[in-house]
């Protein structure tokens, strides 16, 4: 589970990403990315009412902040993210999940830069 003070809650929080930010996206979501001035990351999630019935939207919103979760340290916390579903993505298995994760991230060179000397 993601601490509280990695989560975006607000309204505001969202728009802002999404009218300010850039996107990059997958065949399973989309990924909305701003700068922030804070210290830590937020991440907000988002599953649209296309994606099955209450029970698979949560269970994909579980299985995208595991995903993320195992990502947490590696991840560039300059930024906000929101992660937004895609239809096909309730058929995705985890592991397909979070090599998506992991890709988007990459490609968008959101994750942190190791030094490996």
């Amino acid at each position: 589970m993601l601490e509280k003070k990695h989560r975006l809650t607000k309204r505001k929080e969202f728009n802002y990403i999404f009218k300010q930010g850039k996107a990059f996206s997958t065949k399973l979501f989309v990924l909305n990315y701003s700068p922030t001035k804070l210290p830590t990351f937020k991440v907000g999630f988002s599953v649209s009412k296309k994606i099955g019935n209450a029970v698979v939207r949560n269970k994909v919103k579980r299985r995208m902040r595991e995903a993320l979760r195992a990502l947490q340290n590696q991840i560039n916390p300059k930024y906000n993210y929101i992660f937004v579903a895609r239809v096909g993505i309730e058929l995705a298995n985890f592991e397909q999940i979070k090599e998506s994760f992991n890709y988007s991230l990459e490609k968008s060179g959101l994750l942190k830069k190791e030094n490996n000397d």
